[in-house]
C-alpha cells in the first residue's frame, strides 16, 4: 500500500501535456524537443491557423506575419510564431518569471556569438539552431527562439532498442527499477536534463521523436535509483494488456476519471473508456 501511495503522488505531480506549442516546451532539454505538427520553412500560415486556432494574428514592422498565444498557468507568458513568405520561420517562447542566464549557459555552454546591436533592450546569444535573449547586463533570460527542429543527439539514436516491448514488461534488462543508477543514466545520456519534483524525485522525459514505440517515456529517480519507468503507449486499450498478462491485478479507483490497475510488476492507468494512458514499471 505504501508503494502505491508513493506512485500516486509521483503520478499526479509529474504529469505534463507535451503537446505542440501548448507551453510545455522544455528549454533545458532543447536537443530533444520536437514539434511533430510544425515544420519550419514548410508549414504555411493558413495551415497553422487551422491547427492552432488559439493563436491571434499580428503584424511586425517589416510587414511579416506573427501569431501570438498567451498560455494560462504556464512558465511562458507568450508564445510567438513568425512567418516569412507565408511559412513558419521561427518560434519564440517568452519567459514569465526571471531566470538566471548563468543557469542556461552552464547547461549549454558559451554562445557561438552574441549580437548586442539588434535590440536596444536585449542581447541575443546565438547557439546555431536557436538563440536566447537576455538583458544588457547579462543577468536574466528573456526568451528562447527556435529556427528549426533540433538535431537529435547521437547518444539517443536507436534508444528504442533499449526499451521493453509491451509483452515483456517483466523482463527488463537495462532499466531495472531499484537497481539502475541515476549516475549511470546521466553519464550515458548527458544530453538530458531532469525536471525536479516536489517530492524529491527527478524525471527525465523522452518524447516520440526519440522513442517511436511510445508517445513518451519517463524515467523517475529518487535517491539515485530508478523508481519507475513510465511508458505512454500509442493508442491501445486495456484488453491488449489483459491478453498478455491476464487479470492478476487489483483495481484502485482513486481518481474521478482514471482507473489504476495494480499488477505485480507494474501499474496500468486507463481512462474510463479503458484507453491505456500510462504503464509504470516498478
Amino acid at each position: 500500500m505504501k508503494k502505491l501511495a508513493f506512485f500516486l503522488f509521483v503520478f499526479f505531480s509529474c504529469q505534463f501535456a507535451w503537446a505542440d506549442l501548448d507551453g510545455s516546451f522544455d528549454y533545458m532539454n532543447i536537443p530533444t524537443q520536437y514539434f511533430s505538427s510544425l515544420k519550419f520553412k514548410k508549414t504555411t500560415l493558413r495551415e497553422f491557423k487551422v491547427r492552432y486556432p488559439d493563436f491571434k494574428s499580428t503584424t511586425l514592422e517589416d510587414g511579416q506575419a506573427m501569431l501570438v498565444s498567451r498560455p494560462k498557468k504556464n512558465k511562458y507568458c507568450e508564445i510567438r510564431v513568425g512567418f516569412n513568405k507565408g511559412v513558419v520561420e521561427w518560434v519564440e517562447f517568452i519567459l514569465k518569471e526571471k531566470t538566471d542566464l548563468s543557469s542556461f549557459v552552464s547547461r549549454y555552454g558559451d554562445a557561438d556569438d552574441i549580437n548586442r546591436d539588434y535590440n536596444a533592450v536585449y542581447d541575443y546569444y546565438n547557439y546555431g539552431s536557436f538563440n536566447v535573449s537576455a538583458d544588457k547586463q547579462g543577468e536574466y533570460l528573456y526568451s528562447i527562439t527556435l529556427f528549426e527542429n533540433p538535431k537529435l543527439p547521437e547518444e539517443l539514436i536507436g534508444f528504442d532498442s533499449k526499451l521493453p516491448d509491451l509483452d515483456k514488461l517483466g523482463q527488463l534488462k537495462t532499466f531495472v527499477p531499484n537497481e539502475y543508477l541515476e549516475e549511470t543514466f546521466s553519464d550515458d545520456f548527458d544530453c538530458l536534463y531532469p525536471s525536479f519534483n516536489d517530492d524529491g524525485t527527478k524525471t527525465y522525459t523522452l518524447k516520440e521523436n526519440v522513442v517511436s514505440k511510445y508517445s513518451k517515456v519517463e524515467f523517475i529517480f529518487k535517491d539515485g535509483l530508478l523508481k519507475f519507468l513510465v511508458l505512454h503507449p500509442l493508442n491501445i486499450t486495456f484488453d491488449k494488456i489483459t491478453k498478455v498478462y491476464g487479470k492478476n491485478f487489483k483495481i484502485d479507483k482513486t481518481t474521478k476519471n482514471k482507473i489504476i490497475y495494480d499488477y505485480p510488476d507494474f501499474y496500468v492507468i486507463t481512462d474510463l473508456q479503458n484507453r491505456v494512458l500510462q504503464i509504470a514499471v516498478d
